[in-house]
């Protein structure tokens, strides 16, 4: 059941990031920029909530919403947001080179991952 809600979430994710693309589509790539600050606070302020707050809503379990609103729908809209907090936490921890390392290693990793496949393509 737990794969139902990240699936339904996940599609109204891409939907929403899809309707943000074309509403900001002379602002290319800012478009990106926007969807992503908005994913990070989002799934801060989500992450925050549930840590606080013993919820179920229309008779989904907090686990079940969980996955639905912050694997689902905010990992369809964006992934950016789980780096962001997954770079939080990091932090949080105090761990510091860690941080440092994730952040630069992920982002360069990345790239390097789609200029090979662009490569590769070719």
């Amino acid at each position: 059941m737990s794969y139902l809600y990240i699936f339904i979430g996940g599609g109204i994710g891409a939907v929403l990031r899809y309707l943000m693309q074309t509403i900001f589509v002379g602002i290319a790539p800012y478009n990106t920029f926007i969807v992503n600050i908005i994913g990070s606070f989002a799934i801060g302020y989500l992450a925050s909530w549930f840590y606080r707050n013993e919820v179920a809503w229309a008779n989904i379990s907090q686990a079940n919403l969980k996955l639905l609103l912050v694997v689902g729908l905010l990992g369809g809209f964006t992934t950016f947001s789980a780096f962001s907090f997954e770079t939080f936490e990091l932090m949080a921890q105090s761990k510091v080179a860690q941080t440092a390392i994730y952040i630069v290693g992920s982002v360069i990793a990345a790239i390097t991952a789609t200029y090979i496949g662009w490569f590769v393509a070719k």
